[in-house]
């Protein structure tokens, strides 16, 4: 069979599917992976076919993150990086399915890969590394404060999902009036006619973080665990990071990957005093959040390292 995937944000937003590609071409099945195209060695070394998609998914993030919780300028800000770049990923999303047999897509690609996938008469599965598309009144929806109301958490989650699948198809229609493609008509996965293929949901997350919901409504959810490599034995540290580990008591990690701050200043001040207080060394994992200074010898500023690799140490 041969299935493309298309995903699109930051490292924990790709990561997940370059083990399930390789585990489904060990499998026997064709697999292209489409993703930002600041991922591409991340894909290929691992022998995956790699379609490169448009965008700073940083620059993105940042603009996000300015938005606070207020999840309509949250959409806002995801509709107009879609009409930015909406063209050249039609093109580049059309390029990697123009074979498949199965299209696997997230959050970003829910409206244009199902609508894809429609038009081809194939099937396609949506996967969700956090909860997006599953109303629940377990909990609210991932950009709301907890209304400790169970009906306002599942009004949260139903509010939230028709308020992305309407900026979706605003922008949408935005994009192809600015790149002057022809209309086309939009299909929106998991409310439509029983009688059509349903779109099933997988949640890429433990069951032992977040377990299933006893109300979701929706028929397809399954909650699969996540998706990893076997653990990374072949990493070689930089002389500084094993240096410092061998230098004391196993440190505390602080890792901040594809987050991105508004005081990182405040938020390192914070960091330094509460491993002061409690009397612990650190590593800081910077990431996207510019949390800098200099190291000490029991604080380490280091951008990134394998987690899997790291935290057995810490």
């Amino acid at each position: 069979m041969n299935i493309t995937i298309l995903t699109y944000g930051s490292r924990g937003d790709v990561q997940p599917f370059v083990p399930l590609s390789v585990g489904l071409m060990n499998r026997g099945h064709n697999v292209t992976l489409a993703a930002p195209a600041r991922f591409k060695n991340l894909v290929e070394e691992n022998k995956i076919i790699f379609v490169p998609l448009a965008g700073d998914i940083e620059d993105l993030s940042r603009k996000l993150n300015d938005s606070g919780y207020n999840f309509i300028k949250q959409m806002n800000e995801l509709r107009n990086h879609a009409i930015e770049i909406g063209a050249d990923i039609f093109r580049q999303t059309e390029i990697a399915s123009q074979n498949a047999d199965l299209i696997i897509h997230t959050f970003a690609h829910a409206v244009g890969a199902h609508t894809l996938a429609r038009e081809k008469n194939i099937p396609d599965i949506h996967i969700q590394t956090f909860p997006m598309f599953t109303p629940t009144g377990d909990y609210p929806n991932i950009t709301m404060p907890n209304f400790r109301n169970r009906f306002l958490n599942r009004l949260s989650h139903m509010v939230s999902k028709k308020l992305f699948f309407l900026s979706a198809q605003i922008g949408f229609e935005q994009v192809r009036r600015k790149a002057k493609l022809p209309k086309r008509k939009l299909f929106i996965p998991f409310d439509e006619n029983p009688l059509h293929f349903q779109t099933p949901i997988l949640c890429a997350w433990s069951p032992s973080i977040l377990p299933a919901s006893t109300d979701w409504s929706y028929p397809q959810i399954h909650v699969t665990g996540y998706y990893f490599f076997p653990l990374n034995d072949s990493y070689s540290p930089s002389p500084e990071l094993d240096s410092f580990l061998k230098a004391g008591k196993p440190p505390i990690c602080i890792s901040f990957g594809s987050m991105v701050n508004k005081d990182a200043k405040r938020i390192d001040e914070i960091v330094r005093e509460s491993l002061r207080q409690t009397n612990n060394r650190g590593i800081i994992l910077s990431g996207w959040g510019s949390v800098q200074h200099e190291s000490t010898n029991d604080l380490l500023y280091i951008e990134s390292a394998p987690h899997d690799w790291l935290l057995p140490k810490c």
